[in-house]
């Protein structure tokens, strides 16, 4: 996975298809996490807010680990 760190832009939170999405904009890319992250790491990304620093571990557009809010 590729480490990003950065200050929140944007954050949404979203249902599509069923699952709860969490959306961040982390300079001036979207990353993507669902609950698949596991549970712990999801519900702080529902946390975050706009300005906050976060370090996250992304592969691709989807987030996988390593959050730090």
């Amino acid at each position: 996975c590729k480490l990003v760190a950065g200050v929140v832009s944007r954050v949404a939170q979203f249902v599509y298809r069923g699952d709860t999405y969490v959306a961040l904009e982390v300079n001036g890319e979207t990353f993507f996490a669902t609950p698949e992250i596991g549970l712990q790491q999801f519900v702080k990304l529902l946390r975050v807010a706009e300005g906050s620093r976060v370090k996250i571990c992304v592969s691709g557009d989807r987030v996988v680990s390593g959050v730090e809010p």
